[in-house]
């Protein structure tokens, strides 16, 4: 994944965290409707692929986690 265009195109819309986690776990990435980037993880660790094609650190999960408006997207 070397940037935000190699994600895939099938997406599974109106997710909860718990079904994103395990999405993560067999490779594939999420987001939330406003976000133009997405989370995965790679070496264990949840990461933050920005719209810009940068690769951040996880940000605060608490204000995410109750959402039911999850996506994820199929990592092809």
């Amino acid at each position: 994944m070397d940037n935000y265009n190699d994600v895939g195109n099938r997406q599974t819309r109106n997710v909860n965290f718990g079904q994103c986690l395990e999405a993560l776990n067999l490779g594939d990435y999420i987001k939330v409707p406003e976000w133009g980037g997405y989370w995965f993880k790679e070496s264990g660790i949840i990461k933050v692929m920005t719209k810009e094609g940068v690769v951040l650190d996880t940000p605060h999960f608490q204000q995410y986690i109750f959402r039911e408006d999850w996506i994820i997207i199929e990592n092809d």
